[in-house]
């Protein structure tokens, strides 16, 4: 979960940290596959009011703000959490060629709050994220967006930033319910020939088609143009349930309305970014009302393959995180 912040898995979801002293490694950076996650959830504005030059102008100076995060995490008796594990990213670079989403970003490893349960981040960039990288604890109010710092960008934050260091903000944490457990989705890799049904039965460990399942995917593909690109096509079905495609970062809650019984994506061969692979996010509400946060990802170069992963509720109830 997350403080004054978003994700990704990112989300979603950076630069150099002295929490104590120390400078730690970037963990990971933005990959092709995070640029189009963050392009198909619309994470960022695209500011539509700024011509393209004047925007990449400003970026670069975007991501040179001082950032500065202050959080007190403390339990609900008001007693500091002593080394809570956060772990943060920061919009800190500019993508090269210059287009939407704008920035790049990169991942720090884990820190942790101090004996007064302090977390402090104090590097650079346009805006930032954390989460709480425990299952101990979670703050069960939800998420709340990326934090921006970068001046122009500050309009867009719906809360104040706790950039006050001898004011920090304060983060009540809460001992996790047992219904707010969630089970890993990781099939691995299993082979979808052409138009035929894989079922998946969550939470979905196994690496082959089970005989029913709670969604059911098929691929279907045409013979390639003179390209060599050929129209291909995903669908999901969930039968007695429902999909829904993630529109925005996902919150600790799973939406309990707005679900269709199925899904399906193509592919042109005519589209100018064809590509053989995509990745997929969603809700899903199973015959039995469970929820899950899945991501999908789709492969259909050579022999189609299909990788389900993410996070499956057993309990009825719609925390996904």
């Amino acid at each position: 979960m997350k403080l004054n912040s978003s994700s990704r898995k990112l989300l979603v979801l950076l630069p150099i940290l002295a929490l104590t002293a120390c400078v730690t490694r970037p963990q990971s950076y933005e990959t092709a596959s995070d640029i189009n996650l963050v392009k198909d959830l619309k994470i960022l504005p695209e500011f539509p009011e700024w011509n393209p030059e004047d925007l990449e102008e400003q970026a670069r100076e975007d991501v040179k703000s001082p950032i500065n995060v202050y959080v007190k995490m403390v339990n609900p008796q008001g007693e500091p959490i002593v080394g809570l594990p956060v772990e943060y990213t920061v919009l800190n670079t500019v993508l090269e060629p210059f287009d939407y989403p704008y920035y790049g970003w990169v991942t720090q490893p884990k820190i942790f709050s101090d004996r007064n349960g302090l977390i402090s981040i104090e590097t650079t960039g346009a805006a930032i994220e954390a989460q709480i990288k425990t299952e101990k604890y979670w703050n069960d109010e939800g998420l709340r967006g990326l934090m921006y710092y970068a001046p122009r960008l500050q309009e867009l934050n719906t809360f104040p930033l706790p950039n006050n260091k001898d004011q920090p903000a304060v983060l009540t944490l809460r001992e996790k319910p047992a219904e707010a457990f969630t089970q890993n989705i990781s099939t691995g890799a299993i082979a979808a020939p052409n138009e035929t049904t894989i079922a998946i039965k969550l939470p979905g460990q196994q690496r082959y088609s089970a005989a029913q399942g709670d969604l059911e995917i098929s691929v279907a593909e045409k013979l390639a143009n003179e390209l060599g690109r050929y129209t291909w096509s995903v669908s999901v079905v969930v039968p007695g349930g429902g999909i829904q495609v993630v529109q925005n970062l996902p919150d600790i809650y799973a939406p309990q309305n707005g679900y269709q019984s199925d899904f399906k994506y193509t592919m042109a061969a005519q589209d100018p970014q064809w590509d053989h692979r995509r990745d997929f996010y969603f809700y899903i509400k199973t015959a039995k009302g469970n929820y899950a946060l899945v991501e999908l990802k789709v492969r259909t170069d050579h022999d189609n393959f299909v990788v389900l992963s993410g996070n499956y509720n057993p309990y009825g109830v719609p925390i996904i995180k």
